[in-house]
């Protein structure tokens, strides 16, 4: 089961990276964009420091 956590943390690592990358946040946009951009890291940052 923790290494399912595990591939989860890292998959949401890679899918923050990505999005970030093809859709970088440019002043004027939907601040929702960079938002959501910000709720996937700091999830994933949480589910990291949980299964530690």
């Amino acid at each position: 089961m923790a290494d399912f956590k595990i591939l989860f943390h890292l998959r949401v690592q890679e899918l923050t990276a990505e999005i970030s990358e093809q859709h970088p946040f440019k002043e004027g946009l939907d601040p929702r964009i960079g938002a959501a951009i910000d709720n996937l890291k700091k999830a994933s940052e949480q589910l990291r420091q949980a299964n530690i």
